[in-house]
């Protein structure tokens, strides 16, 4: 999505971090390649000692604690057993036991296990497009569209609903994948086996049978049924930019009530706003959107707070920095009126720190 605001002062990541990245690419790409005969090797040092790396059911169970407090939400139990499984197959680096097979690397919460201190959490492995909602659980470094996966969950009190996909450089559509992080995976290897070579598939038929029995003996499902996307299809309301709407608590239709515009209307309103080159040609262009500020006003003394949330969804999703204090006006409030508090503080911490540039990903630990 084009950006027209100006540059919001965000710093990029260092030439240093850059540098170590390209680093340990190299390094993982040639130590995790036979992911399905790992040797040790203690070259891995610079990266993370042996000490910090929790690989055990104990420091996992640990690690798993450490989460919890410093992201201040539960997390479902696939969440644990995918760096357990990922610790099977390459134990002097987890997070990166996939890369070689799918391009996979994990992240964000994830980083807690390799010891990594986060500062903030919020803004961890938060990407430019990425609302409250989303937690970026999985990356893949190599992807041109910026590809990456996680936890969709419409309210932070609750434990995830299902994992999507986010491509920020094609738009902000979020993608379901799969009920749970291991079904991800065995899709993505199954969809690799189905399109590769028959010399490529012996290791990756090898990949994917130990993840079936660690499945198995785990209790986790495989099977993509859909069944939580379906679950959560049927409290849903509106649509939003990211395609997958909201779901906020309905009572005697009393809770939400629609936006008076589609989407395609909506952007296109929206639109016309961002590439006015003048502040006097933008707050003219702005009056319809105002209007519907307007309508949040009244919805909200309602307690239809529904509305006001979709509304600030559109207009952080349209990705523009001339919406940025329009959306933490209505995001905030929804987020506290609908008891999702922690949102209201991730958005607000997002917006403040968003870069203007919707390739940046923003690296703060």
């Amino acid at each position: 999505m084009a950006n027209n605001g100006k540059d919001s002062g965000l710093v990029e990541p260092s030439k240093k971090r850059k540098a170590a990245d390209v680093e340990t690419q190299s390094v993982l790409k040639a130590k995790c390649v036979s992911y399905s005969q790992h040797k040790t090797d203690d070259s891995f040092s610079f990266l993370k000692n042996d000490s910090s790396i929790k690989n055990s059911n104990e420091e996992i169970a640990k690690s798993l604690s450490e989460v919890k407090t410093l992201y201040r939400m539960d997390f479902p139990d696939d969440f644990g057993k995918l760096w357990k499984f990922c610790a099977q197959i390459c134990p002097s680096c987890p997070k990166n036991a996939l890369l070689e097979p799918l391009g996979f690397s994990l992240c964000g919460p994830y980083d807690v296990f390799c010891g990594t201190k986060i500062s903030e959490p919020f803004l961890h492995y938060r990407y430019h497009l990425d609302p409250p909602e989303f937690q970026t659980i999985i990356t893949v470094p190599k992807s041109p569209e910026l590809l990456h996966f996680g936890y969709f969950r419409d309210d932070p009190n609750l434990l995830p609903s299902f994992v999507v996909s986010s491509r920020p450089k094609s738009g902000c559509v979020l993608k379901y994948k799969a009920d749970n992080l291991l079904e991800l995976v065995h899709k993505e290897i199954s969809d690799k086996v189905s399109k590769s070579q028959s010399n490529e598939n012996r290791s990756l038929d090898s990949l994917l049978e130990r993840l079936e029995k660690f499945a198995k003996k785990e209790s986790v499902s495989l099977q993509c049924r859909e069944r939580a996307f379906k679950d959560r299809k049927r409290r849903t309301q509106g649509t939003t930019f990211h395609k997958l709407g909201i779901s906020v608590p309905v009572k005697d239709d009393i809770g939400y009530r629609p936006i008076h515009h589609d989407d395609t209307t909506l952007r296109k309103m929206m639109q016309r706003v961002a590439q006015c080159s003048t502040q006097t040609d933008r707050m003219a262009a702005f009056g319809p959107l105002h209007e519907q500020i307007t309508f949040v006003q009244f919805a909200n003394d309602e307690s239809d707070f529904g509305m006001g949330l979709e509304l600030g969804l559109n207009f952080f999703l349209h990705g523009s920095e001339c919406f940025h204090k329009t959306a933490a006006k209505l995001m905030p409030v929804a987020y506290k009126f609908l008891n999702r508090d922690l949102y209201a503080e991730v958005i607000e911490k997002h917006l403040a720190n968003r870069n203007s540039d919707p390739a940046n990903i923003v690296y703060l630990t």
